[in-house]
């Protein structure tokens, strides 16, 4: 038993991880962004041109574009500079190349056309409706600071030094780009020594933004505010906000400029700012390409750059996205193994009254261990979730031909035989029962192993742990389980 499962790691333990094979069903998306300040009219002519190249490729189906927003969920956003598009190629039997191949041939004719300003990134098919992380990407990178500049800046080396890791596309940050904004920085100890605090500053800027009710107008059984502000150009200009007059507080003081007291200028703002657990934070998110690379090597390589960078105090980096689902996801189905073979002992030692013959019955699980690992390795089969499952799925299963095995030596131990001359009798009976039932199991599901049919990338690797978990087991278990009830 330990052999097998020694036998089993060094089988597996070379192999790719992912949380979930990828499943190429010919939906392919394109998030659009352009530099702040950009008109839909802008917009759509870059809309038009993508759409223009996406024509020229082949295997597409339908194309669905969105100029000026884009979709999220049921609703959508409006918005200038943004847009997306929705490809859809033909069947996989019909195509020519399968999706990742296409998305990369895409994103190469993209930057070789270049958009100055432009993000335009084509992303492989994901699972619909599917969110193995807070950033729902398979890679994500999460910058943990208080300044966002310092973070930016983080960001921008992070994506230069993971730019050649094989498998790794499309690194950006998740948030969109922000919007030109009037920044204004208020200089305190010079605006007490001048007789203004912070709040009547900010009241009069917001009497200037939003202006104040001089009085009302009625207009029958109606009233309207009448509001005076500042004209809208004046913010336009921050030389013009600068000379916006604020009052001291003490009586007959001279009117000072806004200039005087603080800073005023324009700059590119967050759009959004996060937090989690009440820190600041960045995060970048990228796509694997599964033909290159998975998710755990990717991973695996990006946690070694990350080893060999240095950040400034008080910043971290967080490496997460689907390698953490995989670690959850590990963790949580070696749980679930555990706790199936404990039940399956548990039954078994019920029913036998004993604890000898369920520990004999329990070694044809980790022989099916060996088939597992011999499976996967020789297939290139990553070890993913449905992978665990089958594990789950052979406890159950394996465990069929030990019982009925242990069972006739039983019988024939009854019947007066020897314990040796039991087990030679009960192997030559058993032996064709028990590979017409391992049999039947095992070519009703190498249809899906062989991933026959269009959408059945995502339970083949289930089924290839099944098949070759229960043939290998089934040829070791009328060796090894009656060698162990002999001991």
């Amino acid at each position: 038993g330990f052999a097998s499962l020694g036998g089993a790691w060094w089988l597996v333990k070379d192999l790719g991880t992912e949380f979930l094979p990828q499943v190429d069903n010919g939906n392919i998306g394109s998030f659009i962004s352009l530099p702040p300040g950009s008109s839909p009219d802008e917009t759509n002519d870059v809309i038009l041109e993508l759409e223009s190249m996406i024509a020229d490729m082949p295997d597409v189906e339908t194309v669905f574009a969105t100029a000026g927003g884009f979709i999220f969920g049921s609703s959508t956003v409006e918005r200038a500079g943004r847009g997306s598009i929705e490809v859809r190629l033909v069947p996989l039997a019909d195509r020519t190349m399968e999706a990742d191949a296409w998305v990369q041939q895409m994103q190469a004719k993209v930057f070789a056309r270049g958009f100055p300003g432009t993000r335009a990134f084509f992303r492989p098919p994901r699972i619909s409706g599917l969110r193995t992380n807070r950033a729902g990407s398979p890679i994500a990178l999460t910058i943990v600071g208080e300044d966002l500049d310092v973070q930016q800046e983080i960001a921008r080396q992070l994506v230069a030094a993971l730019a050649d890791v094989p498998g790794l596309e499309n690194l950006e940050p998740s948030t969109e780009e922000g919007s030109r904004e009037l920044t204004i920085e208020l200089d305190r100890e010079r605006a007490v020594q001048l007789g203004l605090d912070v709040q009547s500053v900010g009241s009069t800027l917001r009497t200037a933004v939003d202006g104040t009710v001089a009085t009302r107008y009625t207009e029958g059984n109606e009233q309207f505010d009448v509001r005076v502000t500042f004209p809208r150009e004046t913010f336009r200009d921050p030389s013009a906000v600068g000379s916006i007059a604020l009052f001291p507080s003490r009586a007959g003081g001279a009117p000072i400029y806004l200039r005087d007291v603080a800073d005023v200028y324009t700059r590119i703002g967050p759009a959004s700012i996060l937090r989690e657990n009440q820190n600041r934070i960045l995060r970048l998110t990228g796509d694997v390409i599964a033909s290159e690379a998975s998710v755990g090597e990717v991973a695996d390589q990006v946690a070694t750059r990350l080893s060999q960078l240095d950040f400034p105090d008080g910043y971290a980096v967080v490496l997460g996205g689907e390698a953490d689902a995989i670690a959850e996801q590990g963790r949580q189905l070696a749980m679930v193994i555990l706790v199936a073979i404990f039940l399956v002992f548990v039954v078994m030692a019920v029913q036998y009254e004993s604890l000898v013959n369920p520990f004999a019955i329990l070694l044809s699980i980790p022989l099916s261990l060996v088939g597992v690992g011999l499976a996967l390795y020789v297939t290139g089969a990553s070890l993913s979730a449905p992978v665990l499952l089958g594990v789950i799925l052979l406890a159950g299963i394996v465990v069929n031909n030990a019982i009925l095995l242990v069972e006739y030596i039983e019988q024939f131990q009854d019947e007066g035989h020897t314990r040796y001359e039991a087990v030679i009798e009960a192997g030559a009976v058993r032996l064709r029962p028990i590979l017409m039932t391992s049999l039947t199991t095992g070519v009703g599901m190498l249809p899906l192993a062989l991933g026959i049919g269009e959408g059945s990338s995502l339970m083949q690797p289930l089924a290839i742990a099944v098949v070759g978990g229960l043939g290998v087991s089934t040829l070791l278990t009328l060796f090894v389980v009656p060698s162990a009830y002999l001991i």
